[in-house]
């Protein structure tokens, strides 16, 4: 597939990178399966003259070919007359179907996740200017969503209609769905074209070129590869009706049906957090759940072991079976049940078995267009402001990013993640786009003079001794410069994550790893042998550092928990710990 697309894109675009293409006016601005309103929402492959309907005009062949024989289209000029017939032979001349043309977008976006809709979100509100500029290609049947309903509040809904509804009601008793955006949203905004169920199979950064499943092939100005990440599944299970990743929309909705069908039992393999939240929620709707987990207990990757024995005393408290310090041997499936066998010698029948092991980066593409991959987690390698190439970025579960504040690399698997990269990598693929008011660089010039003679004026009448105790404070760090949105800027967020399951809530932020030092702070009265722990902090500290926080029980404190991170704060004496966060509670956010 790489060399017969490379080579596609090489023959296709050489010739045609040269010119400005001109963009097909499209009849739909997305495409998605039969719906009420046929007129407005028709099947990807039916998308009229624009991006899909070139394909359906010729052969996925004649297309590349063609293009690469005919001149390139310059929407600046008039029509290439001399390709037209003569008057003196115009009546022999026979009716032809219009040329192909490459299709052109200022933004490609792929990905419909979080990311790839949070960049979209972005871009819109930044570059105002023209129309049909942004494409979002998804490999999806569903416009953008969030993923953590799927494990959390769609389990606890009370809509009787749930599965075709997804409505719950969130932390403020709101009602709510996963969806980012009604349909209407994408009928209306004329400058966002989604594509459902299309995968970019290659891309070329020195072409600024695409490569969609269809041979279609588009060309950018700026890309993102948002492409998150893919459950992890054993080859050899692949396909079974009673064997299921967790990870879709469709993957709810499926266990879900299985459920109100009546079935006995379920087994869950993976202790993590979808693992842990699953089980929960199985559990509370009668259903018998076994959970098998390599680690020893839930969660052991990122708590430390008394609190994951803690947490997982508090999941076999609902019923559950929990298999720790094992890994799955064999799944052999029937028409009617499955028979699961461990490397421990345990094996029994369950009716279905949910893998719910994690995923890994969905990099294949970056791959193919030779971008970087970092060889520890597996992520596209970008800078801090989340460029891979030139006008080539990346953000969600598949970035490799540089944190500035903590000093290292990292790629991150969680909401807040992808929608804050997302966002970022948005308004820095917009930002040479946003329109400048007239003279601003003559006004910024001049406010730059005025409010430096108006430091330099305060420096003076406030005296040594201030400028003494703002060197000795704890926040002496100078204050971040003012955004310049006509500049890629530094991806600074740290992203927190959160999860729920039999009765424990915790939330979390930096780097919670339990190989590292921790230092737990819970509230008086509570102690270890008491095994009784309701609220507390969990710090997480490397190289006498702190660089991440469990809050356990503890909501609204996540700010605080980043402000200590990011102000780089060196723990001399354990003690300390107590004054960085307070553990009365706050409303959360």
């Amino acid at each position: 597939m790489f060399l017969r697309s490379r080579a596609i894109i090489g023959r296709a675009i050489a010739p045609a990178l040269r010119s400005t293409i001109k963009l097909p006016s499209f009849s739909r601005q997305f495409s998605s399966r039969p719906a009420s309103s046929p007129s407005r929402l028709l099947p990807s492959i039916t998308l009229g003259v624009g991006l899909v309907g070139t394909a359906l005009l010729l052969s996925s062949k004649s297309l590349v070919a063609k293009a690469a024989e005919q001149k390139p289209h310059d929407s600046t000029t008039s029509p290439d007359k001399s390709r037209a017939p003569s008057s003196e032979n115009a009546g022999d001349a026979k009716p032809t179907q219009p040329e192909p043309q490459f299709e052109k977008y200022r933004y490609v976006i792929i990905g419909g996740g979080t990311a790839g809709y949070s960049a979209a979100k972005a871009i819109l509100e930044r570059d105002a200017t023209a129309e049909n500029k942004i494409l979002i290609v998804s490999g999806e049947d569903d416009l953008p969503y969030m993923r953590p309903p799927l494990s959390k509040e769609l389990w606890t809904s009370e809509d009787p209609n749930v599965r075709n509804t997804m409505k719950y009601s969130d932390w403020q008793g709101k009602d709510a769905t996963p969806d980012f955006e009604s349909e209407s949203f994408y009928e209306k905004e004329s400058r966002l074209m989604y594509l459902m169920h299309r995968r970019v199979i290659d891309i070329d950064p020195t072409r600024h070129a695409v490569l969609l499943d269809n041979n279609t092939l588009v060309q950018y100005e700026k890309c993102l590869i948002a492409t998150g990440g893919n459950p992890i599944l054993w080859p050899q299970y692949a396909g079974k009706d009673h064997i299921t990743t967790y990870r879709y929309r469709e993957d709810f909705k499926h266990l879900h049906k299985l459920v109100e069908s009546g079935v006995k039992h379920i087994t869950v393999i993976g202790g993590g957090f979808i693992g842990s939240e699953l089980v929960t929620a199985l559990s509370k709707k009668g259903v018998q759940v076994t959970c098998v987990m390599a680690t020893d207990g839930v969660l052991s990757n990122v708590l430390p072991s008394y609190l994951s024995e803690h947490a997982t005393q508090k999941v076999k408290d609902l019923g559950v079976k929990v298999v720790t310090s094992t890994t799955l041997k064999d799944i052999v499936a029937d028409k009617k049940s499955v028979t699961v066998s461990l490397n421990n010698g345990d094996n029994w029948k369950t009716d279905h078995v949910v893998l719910a092991v994690g995923i890994t980066p969905a990099n294949e593409l970056a791959k193919l267009g030779k971008l970087e991959i970092d060889p520890t987690n597996g992520g596209i390698v970008t800078n801090a402001e989340l460029m891979s190439r030139s006008d080539v970025f990346a953000a969600g579960d598949v970035v490799s990013y540089y944190d500035q504040t903590l000093g290292t690399r990292r790629r991150i698997e969680h909401f807040d993640h992808a929608s804050a990269s997302g966002k970022q990598a948005g308004e820095n693929m917009a930002a040479p786009y946003v329109e400048r008011p007239k003279d601003s660089a003559h006004d910024h010039n001049e406010m730059t003079q005025r409010n430096d003679k108006e430091k330099k004026a305060q420096k003076e009448e406030e005296g040594l001794g201030n400028v003494l105790e703002q060197a000795t404070s704890e926040s002496a760090e100078p204050p971040a410069p003012p955004r310049d949105p006509w500049r890629a800027q530094t991806y600074t967020h740290q992203p927190m994550f959160w999860s729920e399951f039999a009765g424990v809530g915790l939330e979390a932020v930096g780097i919670v790893d339990s190989r590292l030092k921790t230092v737990s702070v819970w509230r008086q009265n509570e102690k270890k042998e008491d095994r009784t722990y309701n609220q507390g902090l969990v710090y997480y500290i490397d190289k006498d550092r702190v660089v991440g926080v469990v809050m356990w029980g503890l909501h609204g404190k996540v700010d605080e928990a980043r402000k200590v991170i990011e102000k780089k704060r060196h723990v001399d004496d354990i003690k300390d710990l107590r004054r960085y966060i307070s553990l009365e509670e706050q409303e959360s956010h």
